[in-house]
């Protein structure tokens, strides 16, 4: 039997390795770091989403769909986007810096992303497998809305209207907002309840959800107690 394991938190971008903790006091952070498990990335970390979504605008370049001048100025804006800022550093500083700087942007980037995405689904309820759930109610109570303004809305991307976006992947960001409305009246008088917050309040409730299923209630951190219940070993 290895004498570590890796393992994920309810599926988090965040692995605990190290010895399981059974019978012993809860894990105590970040003392207990000196001798006992330690944070990794994950293969899905934040860190590793630009570099994602850099090869999917690629990929997506080779899609039949659409013309070929239509792709064809995406290429273009693409290599420009990712090119012209680290040319001219180069030039200015060398392009060891450059490299770095284009490597460092990108980790950067999806921390951001990560920033943005978060709030949306952390600590909503898990639905189980035997729900009787239609696509809409699913939809509408796993995700979490942000209460958006101008700047909120360009921030995050549009993420904001996290249900209107999971109910309507392909429509454009300016609609979302439009469509908030109508999916809101639609909850009220479907009696279903839609979770919208401000910014600041999802993360708290993202703190006390990790931190509940994760170290300070839970004696062994590397069990998920939601999981546990919901998805239970055989």
């Amino acid at each position: 039997r290895a004498p570590f394991r890796n393992h994920l938190l309810n599926q988090q971008p965040v692995s605990l390795v190290g010895r399981p903790r059974p019978g012993r006091p809860p894990f105590r952070f970040p003392e207990d770091l000196r001798t006992e498990p330690i944070l990794l990335p994950s293969l899905d970390s934040d860190i590793r989403v630009g570099f994602d979504l850099l090869l999917d605008s690629f990929q997506a370049l080779r899609r039949t769909d659409r013309s070929v001048g239509i792709r064809a100025l995406e290429f273009s804006l693409m290599v420009i986007r990712q090119t012209a800022p680290y040319v001219i550093m180069g030039v200015m500083f060398g392009w060891l810096w450059a490299i770095a700087l284009w490597v460092f942007m990108m980790m950067i980037f999806g921390f951001f992303m990560g920033a943005a995405f978060a709030p949306n689904h952390k600590g909503m309820p898990l639905v189980p497998r035997d729900a009787k759930l239609d696509f809409f109610e699913r939809q509408v109570v796993t995700s979490r809305n942000i209460r958006g303004s101008w700047l909120k809305d360009n921030l995050m991307g549009g993420l904001n209207y996290q249900v209107e976006h999971h109910l309507f992947p392909s429509m454009a960001r300016p609609n979302l907002k439009r469509a908030h409305d109508i999916v809101m009246a639609y909850c009220n008088d479907k009696n279903i309840t839609l979770v919208e917050m401000n910014l600041i309040s999802s993360y708290k409730a993202i703190i006390v959800y990790l931190n509940k299923v994760g170290l300070s209630k839970n004696s062994d951190p590397f069990v998920c107690p939601m999981v546990a219940d919901l998805r239970p070993r055989s």
